[in-house]
């Protein structure tokens, strides 16, 4: 026998045989072997496992990290005075250039940053109300503007509706100023009420 021969008939009996198939019947062809399971489509028949089960194959939520509380106006990190470097406001030594952080020279050279830094935003904060108090006047003003030219509008056209009334009244002899006058107190009282 020839190692091919050995390969094929090794090959040949790789899967075992099935139960139910009587010795010498010939296995169902490959072809109508995996319809069955297609044709059903979808999982298995069989309890449904519930999601919380599968829970803990999940990765876990991201979480943000958590800071620690700091104080008003406490550094959040430290500054290397030798390369600039920042660091951790608990670090010993710095991470860049390995200078120590706890010395008095790197410590006032931190303090002198920070009071530079607060300064430079209580100055950014006092410019930013400076520039929203002149907007709130700028608005103030031209809201009064807007409104003393309405007022002067409306006048305007009450002299000119009274004038051309006047002219009308002398033209057809009836008073109209004082019609409309008692027309809109009449009005008024219906709107009122009883």
């Amino acid at each position: 026998m020839s190692a091919s021969d050995d390969r094929l008939r090794r090959f040949e009996r790789l899967e075992r045989a099935r139960a139910g198939l009587p010795d010498g019947d010939e296995p169902p062809a490959v072809d109508g072997r995996f319809e069955g399971l297609e044709a059903g489509g979808g999982p298995p028949a069989g309890p449904r496992v519930p999601d919380a089960a599968a829970d803990r194959f999940r990765p876990p939520p991201d979480r943000p990290p958590e800071l620690a509380p700091s104080a008003a106006g406490e550094q959040p990190f430290l500054r290397c005075a030798r390369c600039e470097a920042d660091n951790a406001r608990h670090a010993e030594r710095c991470g860049h250039c390995g200078a120590e952080l706890r010395t008095e020279e790197q410590r006032a050279f931190n303090e002198r940053l920070w009071a530079a830094r607060r300064e430079e935003a209580a100055g950014q904060e006092r410019e930013n109300l400076a520039r929203l108090e002149a907007a709130r006047r700028a608005d103030e003003a031209a809201a009064r503007a807007r409104r003393e030219a309405a007022e002067l509008l409306a006048r305007e056209v009450g002299r000119r509706e009274r004038e051309r009334l006047d002219r009308e009244e002398g033209s057809s002899g009836w008073p109209w100023g004082l019609l409309l006058a008692g027309l809109g107190r009449a009005l008024r009282r219906l709107l009122r009420g009883p």
